[in-house]
Parts: structure tokens; C-alpha cells; sequence
């Protein structure tokens, strides 16, 4: 699984190379909104697939293009985070794998030159967004807390006001700051996360 600046990152890194037909701005809000389920409202199993193909994924509406190819980048981090055994040498914590996503956000920001073109689309929305059981407010909410967290590279705090607004993460804030700072620089996830954004390409591939 990776975090959403990490979903934005590696979905322009090959939009051109694979995408070429659709719409940026619904691929783009498509592949950012499966994790909406952090609000509370909608269960994973609803907006994640175990079983997506890329060839499935190519032949759907730029929104879902965008929404199932977040279940193909889930799918290829999961595989490669495997294959580096990296949590191993991590410390051990329910909240680790999830915390080493939003480091990674961290690391990959400064891949994308242009982070307003993102905002802006986030100005407006799908109307398939509006097809799930999450509330209108929901997906609103969703929205604004990403314009604010892509709005300049997060540290800590950044990312750590943002967890706080989300369901899943508001009740054990002080353990998962706390993990966050013992996981910030580590050269581990910086190694990791650097070599999977520069080989993402072929590991998207390779069983996609």
C-alpha cells in the first residue's frame, strides 16, 4: 500500500506512458480517493482489489482508471516491501507499516515539480466519487484535507495534524508521533522508497 502523495507521484510519473486518452484531472482524483475509507465512512474491501489486472484497469473511465490503478500500486510496494524484508529492520508496532507510507510521502514529494496543478483539480470532483456510500460532506472533507496536506512538503507535524483528522488514526496519536520521529530519516525507507519510485515501471509490470 503507499499514502497519497505517493499515489500522485508515481501516477504522473507514467500517466503519458500508459494513459494517453484519458483525463488527467478524474485519473488523478480517482487514484487518490480509495483511501477516503480513512474518514470512517466505507469499508477497504468496497475501494480496494486484490485481483485488478492493468489491462482491466486500461480499458476503464479516467476515474476508475485512476481508482483501480491505486489497487495496482498497492499491489507492487506491497510485493517490493516484501522482496527488501524492509520492516525487519523497523520497530515493531501495529501502526509501522502505515507510518513507513507517510515517510515515504515525505521522501517523494519533490518528485512532482508541480503540486498546484493537483490542488487545483482537487477544487472540483467527480461525479463518481458521489457513487459510493460515502456522504457528500465526506468526500468534501476528503478533498480539502488533501489540498492542505499536498500544499507544501510535509514534516512531521504536517503529516501528523493530518492523521488526526481522519478516523482510523485520531485515537493513538501520541504513539503513532512518536513511532513517525523514530522512523523519519532512517536510511532503510529512504533506500527502499528511492529505488522503488526509479524502478516503479517494471515492478508495475512485472505482474500486473
Amino acid at each position: 500500500m503507499a499514502a497519497p502523495i505517493t499515489h500522485i507521484v508515481l501516477a504522473d510519473k507514467v500517466f503519458n506512458k500508459y494513459f494517453t486518452g484519458k483525463d488527467k484531472k478524474d485519473f488523478f482524483i480517482g487514484t487518490i480517493f480509495p483511501d477516503i475509507r480513512y474518514l470512517g465512512e466505507i469499508r477497504r474491501s468496497e475501494t480496494h482489489f486484490e485481483d485488478v489486472t492493468f489491462p482491466e484497469v486500461k480499458k476503464e473511465n479516467s476515474f476508475f482508471a485512476g481508482f483501480k490503478f491505486h489497487s495496482l500500486v498497492d499491489k507492487a510496494r506491497q510485493r517490493f516491501v516484501r522482496e527488501q524484508n524492509l520492516y525487519s529492520f523497523l520497530p515493531i508496532s501495529k501502526f509501522t507499516s502505515q507510518m513507513v507510507k507517510l515517510i515515504e510521502d515525505k521522501l517523494l514529494y519533490s518528485k512532482l515539480k508541480d503540486w498546484q496543478e493537483t490542488e487545483n483539480y482537487l477544487s472540483s470532483f467527480c461525479k463518481e466519487e458521489f457513487s459510493f456510500k460515502v456522504s457528500r460532506a465526506g468526500v468534501k472533507k476528503w478533498h480539502r484535507l488533501l489540498k492542505n496536506y499536498f500544499s507544501k512538503q510535509p514534516g512531521i507535524g504536517k503529516i501528523v495534524d493530518f492523521l488526526s483528522q481522519l478516523e482510523s488514526f485520531r485515537d493513538n496519536m501520541k504513539e503513532i508521533e512518536i513511532l513517525l520521529r523514530k522512523l523519519d530519516g532512517n536510511s532503510k525507507i529512504t533506500e527502499a522508497s528511492l529505488e522503488f519510485y526509479e524502478n516503479f515501471e517494471k515492478l508495475l509490470e512485472k505482474k500486473s
